[in-house]
């Protein structure tokens, strides 16, 4: 009987911990990459002073099944540290793993993002203990070949998503033959389940590098966001857009001031 009990309670143990539950002694460049891509890490060409400046290392992962030849470049963003709804202090750290041709330049083009591995984690005693992450190489919304998650914003706009969920807003988008769109993306940051990002909504669009603003043609409509409280697992958010925009066949231009309100809906993953 005791040694089906001690079984037992193994196995609960074992399925309890998470199979990337690890413990790193500094969330330092050299700890990270030491602790979290152990035998992944390689050499390569890199010429882009953009990606120079941050710490960077290759990894020995394909990045583009159909470009094999590719190489993989892991570059490390600043660490930002939040309260969670609890008064905890927590640490966000972001992986972006940037494809790279045989010059060293990243390969995507207006519309193609990169790859990014983002890690939370709690300080204990022992050091910095992963508590959850977000699934693995998930490509965030960006272009040119980079992500448009910056966490300086992020750390500056981190609030309250849901019950015990913090989450922050970010704008990604891309400017093609003088016209810019954008949209609103939430990161939501949970403590238990995958970090994600999630669509919200449409942010923006203007015409500003093809016209005047004098000109009958231009437009331009911006919007802001508010999370909204509430008694749901998740709050929903009210994004209010100001400017003059165009319908959608780009017939008629007219001004808008008007608030619109999505929520998100568990069973499809999305606002709306």
């Amino acid at each position: 009987m005791k040694k089906l009990l001690l079984s037992l309670s193994v196995a609960i143990a074992t399925l309890s911990t998470p199979a990337w539950a690890t413990t790193l002694s500094g969330l330092d460049f050299k700890s990270v990459m030491r602790g979290l891509y152990a035998g992944k890490m390689t050499n390569c060409v890199v010429d882009d002073e953009d990606l120079e400046s941050y710490p960077h290392v290759c990894l020995d992962e394909v990045s583009d099944p159909d470009m094999p030849e590719f190489s993989t470049l892991a570059l490390m963003h600043p660490v930002i540290s939040f309260d969670n709804q609890n008064g905890q202090k927590r640490y966000l750290l972001m992986i972006e793993k940037v494809a790279l041709n045989d010059e060293g330049m990243p390969t995507s083009g207006r519309i193609g993002s990169a790859k990014v591995d983002l890690y939370l984690f709690k300080k204990t005693n022992q050091g910095y203990e992963l508590i959850n992450r977000n699934a693995q190489d998930e490509e965030m919304a960006g272009s040119w070949g980079r992500v448009h998650l910056d966490l300086n914003d992020i750390k500056s706009s981190i609030q309250p998503f849901g019950k015990g969920i913090m989450g922050a807003m970010f704008e990604s988008g891309y400017c093609s033959t003088g016209s810019c769109e954008t949209y609103w993306y939430a990161l939501m940051l949970p403590e238990h389940g995958d970090i994600k990002t999630v669509f919200v909504a449409d942010a923006g669009l203007n015409n500003e590098g093809m016209y005047e603003e004098t000109h009958p043609l231009y437009y331009n409509y911006e919007s802001t966001y508010k999370v909204m409280p509430s008694g749901s697992l998740y709050y929903p958010i009210q994004i209010h857009y100001t400017g003059e925009k165009p319908d959608d066949d780009y017939e008629r231009i007219h001004k808008v001031n008007e608030k619109h309100t999505v929520r998100f809906n568990p069973a499809t993953g999305q606002y709306e």
